[in-house]
């Protein structure tokens, strides 16, 4: 009787263990599509997005034929206009974001996320 009732107990053990790795909640981040650049896809990690309306950060993707690439930090901030800098990028120097580019791509997107909205003056991005 003590084996039965120690068999159960192990069998429901096992059932609850495993229904916690069936019924794992799902996230709510994605990779959003942008832009392509030098023939590679421009995905930002959604949930890599931090900042306000003066300065944000993303990190995004650069697939080629469904590989990865690699993998870039953006750092945007906006003094008059905006500016940005990359992981990728020497030293401390930074570029204005030009209008319809890569930069302002995934500029866009991290307004979308965080509620701001970017403006095209000439060719520069206010």
């Amino acid at each position: 009787m003590l084996h039965r009732f120690f068999a159960i107990c192990c069998m429901a053990f096992t059932l609850c263990l495993g229904g916690q790795f069936l019924a794992t909640p799902s996230a709510s981040a994605q990779d959003v599509w942008v832009c392509t650049a030098d023939g590679n896809q421009i995905f930002v990690e959604t949930d890599t997005i931090s900042g306000n309306s003066q300065h944000a950060t993303a990190r995004t993707k650069e697939v080629y034929n469904g590989q990865l690439v690699r993998r870039v930090i953006w750092y945007f901030n906006k003094m008059g206009s905006w500016r940005y800098h990359t992981s990728t990028m020497r030293g401390s120097n930074d570029s204005a974001v030009i209008a319809n580019g890569e930069a302002h791509a995934i500029l866009r997107e991290c307004g979308n996320v965080l509620g701001f909205s970017t403006y095209v003056r000439e060719s520069w991005v206010d």
